[in-house]
């Protein structure tokens, strides 16, 4: 009976390994002008757009540790060691979204200030 899954893991492995055939002959550059990842522009917008998608995913990372540590919290059930751990996952991610925030404001400030020196308007923002 140990055998079935022996078949099931091989098999498994085999089609992850196996090549598939992906249509790429050309670009389609449509896609990326509407999510804000032209191929044009210069050096600081590109850089812009990336931190700004950067610090998106960290936010959203830091919501879900909230959740995952409020989860924790609500099922310990009054016993300690777990009302300590989800107290600690907790405070870890408030200072996660503090440094997540600190971080936006100091890269809005530089990309803010090399875009003015350069003359370009770049920001971090939604319209930027």
């Amino acid at each position: 009976m140990r055998l079935k899954p022996a078949i099931i893991g091989f098999i498994a492995a085999a089609a992850l390994t196996v090549a598939h055939v992906a249509f790429a002959q050309g670009i389609d550059e449509s896609f990326a002008a509407r999510a804000g990842f032209s191929t044009q522009g210069d050096l600081t917008l590109i850089i812009a757009r990336l931190i700004r998608t950067a610090l998106g995913f960290l936010g959203v990372v830091v919501v879900v540790l909230i959740l995952y540590g409020g989860f924790l919290y609500m099922t310990a059930a009054g016993e300690a060691k777990r009302v300590d751990k989800a107290k600690k996952v907790l405070v870890n991610a408030l200072i996660g979204l503090v440094i997540v925030l600190s971080s936006f404001a100091i890269a809005q400030f530089v990309v803010g200030s090399l875009s003015s020196a350069t003359g370009t308007t770049v920001g971090l923002g939604p319209g930027g």
